[in-house]
């Protein structure tokens, strides 16, 4: 039998109860009014401190999430309860930008897992190493190798919650390498692991992403219906991304003043909370003011974007940014500022592997020069094409295939495929 006092599990199962329902405020009462209240054994203190930094960052409480998780590491008295003080440590110091922090404390938790002889704290580090590659641009191809070998770990002993968290990662890698139908297959393996274990509010983020990557492949009522299934777990916007994500979705399907609203909230809301929520809020936010011709507040929030990606070494953000401005630059009339910028897009892209942004770069390359550098402007067209035929044939789907290459900005580009110079570009 346990030792552990009825009541003191009971307040568990509760709190664990709240936390998975996205009840995070409740959860973090519960936590906080366990460990005031009880002398728990290092076990049972280990998991209301890890709830408790969880539900914390869900909070975009980020400082508070750190603090809490120092003072658990202080107290943990073995090298698993360490290890998992150092996850949630690692995991709030990523969230706040401290990246060289983040990775040490990485370093010691992996040493402390392996100390302890626990595959699943391996699996978790893993899995906080891939995001901090991903959320950086630095290597999309390594972060999905670790990605992998996380979920492999967790396989073994069925763990559907954090096989759940490695698929969300997982899904958002493969996006940004230009893998449509991998990201979508592992979302939905996500939401059937998610609905398995009762995790509502995993489930409503992999809705959320789910629906974006809808968006990037111009399914813009698809998207909707996910952001809007996410939104009826949350009962409100009140999440940044999806916020974000449904003011993207309502400009493009032509609900504009409706859109932007929910788009400039996004990025109030995310001055105070996770960095890159912030930077890829300005992001739809600026796109969404480029393609309305208001150009002067596109260049603003892009030009806030920037000094925040440049601050954070995003490379990911570096090269979509660089895009946004690069086409500001040159609708404006600035050739030098175009050429460069759309010249950084094309180094961050290839750095990050962000594929989507990759073909927009080059597309947009071509249309800068095509009437001054016409075999410049070819070659890019060229690299364009090639990137985009890639893009196409990860589509599984074909109503979703067509549907790609058929949209404006897809086949604006792919008009141009049979153009003599185009050919000559290509062979």
């Amino acid at each position: 039998m346990s030792d552990i006092p009825p009541t003191i599990e009971n307040s568990l199962d509760r709190t664990r109860e709240a936390f998975l329902n996205g009840r995070s405020q409740d959860a973090i009462a519960g936590c906080r009014s366990a460990l005031d209240a009880h002398d728990l054994m290092p076990e049972m203190r280990g998991k209301f401190y890890q709830i408790y930094t969880d539900a914390l960052l869900r909070c975009n409480l980020n400082q508070e999430a750190i603090a809490v998780a120092r003072t658990w590491l202080a107290s943990a008295d073995d090298a698993r309860g360490q290890a998992l003080a150092c996850v949630a440590l690692a995991n709030g110091l990523h969230r706040v930008g401290e990246l060289l922090e983040a990775a040490r404390v990485l370093d010691d938790a992996h040493a402390l897992a392996n100390r302890a002889d626990e595959r699943t704290l391996v699996g978790r580090v893993l899995r906080l190493r891939a995001d901090l590659l991903w959320t950086q641009g630095d290597d999309s191809e390594k972060a999905a190798f670790l990605l992998q070998q996380a979920l492999a770990i967790h396989e073994v002993p069925g763990d559907s919650e954090q096989q759940a968290y490695v698929l969300t990662s997982l899904s958002i890698v493969y996006d940004v390498m230009g893998r449509p139908s991998d990201a979508i297959r592992a979302g939905l393996r996500g939401v059937d692991l998610c609905l398995h274990s009762g995790d509502t509010y995993n489930l409503s983020i992999l809705y959320n992403n789910l629906g974006e990557w809808y968006q990037r492949i111009f399914a813009m009522q698809t998207a909707r219906e996910y952001h809007e299934k996410a939104l009826a777990i949350i009962g409100d916007a009140s999440a940044i991304d999806l916020r974000r994500n449904l003011g993207v979705d309502l400009v493009a399907l032509g609900e504009t003043e409706r859109g932007l609203g929910l788009l400039h909230e996004a990025v109030q809301m995310g001055a105070d909370g996770d960095r890159d929520e912030l930077m890829q809020a300005l992001l739809g936010l600026a796109e969404a003011l480029y393609g309305l011709g208001r150009l002067a507040e596109a260049r603003r929030y892009g030009g806030s974007l920037l000094r925040l990606a440049r601050e954070m070494n995003s490379e990911r953000h570096l090269a979509r940014v660089s895009l946004l401005l690069g086409r500001v630059a040159d609708a404006e009339g600035d050739v030098a500022l175009a050429r460069r910028c759309l010249q950084d897009a094309l180094t961050f892209a290839r750095k990050a592997s962000d594929r989507h942004t990759l073909w927009q770069a080059h597309a947009a390359v071509f249309e800068r020069n095509v009437q001054t550098q016409p075999t410049f402007a070819a070659i890019n067209l060229s690299a364009a094409l090639d990137v985009l035929e890639s893009i196409a044939q990860a589509i599984d789907d074909p109503l979703l295939r067509q549907g790609f290459l058929e949209a404006a900005p897809v086949a604006r580009v792919l008009l141009l495929r049979d153009a003599p110079y185009i050919a000559a570009a290509r062979s």
